[in-house]
């Protein structure tokens, strides 16, 4: 699936912009749930990110979490990564998922098994809305070694949006 890989070209000194990504975007046929976003730009390692939930990005557009993304993973010495997510509905807006708990489907527990399988790290990255998911603790079990770009104070993986750029990936640390 991942045939073309494509260097990011340098612009106003450290800032990437990725022209040539590679991007791919798996959605059900209503368009309300994308169950996998991919962002490729080189032939080195990739990562298995794990989010809350989708926002607004696809296979043509990116969004401010992938853009912040591309960057953070770039000068991890990635080369992309796949983005799968707790819950699959989409939309920029965290507060409209509602307050009742969630269940992982079948369809959104295949997905992330088969980005995590092809991945050589996984990056949980979801943040403070977790708590409607109370199988995150299980989905957290079936990795080795997760990583994060840190902890929020209560003990969820932070989501990249608002780190700072040079913000590094550390090992999620199990409760």
């Amino acid at each position: 699936m991942r045939s073309l890989r494509l260097q990011p070209s340098k612009l106003k000194g450290s800032l990437q912009t990725f022209n040539s990504v590679e991007r791919i975007s798996d959605w059900s046929q209503c368009r309300r749930r994308r169950y996998r976003l991919g962002r490729f730009w080189g032939n080195g390692q990739i990562a298995c990110v794990i989010g809350l939930n989708p926002s607004t990005a696809d296979d043509t557009t990116d969004d401010p979490t992938n853009r912040r993304l591309m960057s953070l993973l770039h000068d991890a010495g990635f080369s992309g990564y796949w983005l799968v997510n707790l819950i699959p509905e989409s939309t920029p807006y965290p507060a409209r998922l509602g307050s009742k708990s969630r269940r992982l489907s079948e369809k959104n527990a295949s997905v992330i098994r088969a980005a995590a399988d092809s991945a050589e790290s996984i990056v949980l990255a979801w943040g403070a809305g977790a708590w409607r998911c109370p199988f995150r603790n299980t989905l957290i079990d079936l990795f080795d070694e997760p990583l994060c770009f840190g902890t929020t104070q209560a003990g969820e993986p932070k989501h990249p949006l608002y780190l700072p750029s040079k913000t590094a990936l550390q090992r999620f640390p199990r409760g």
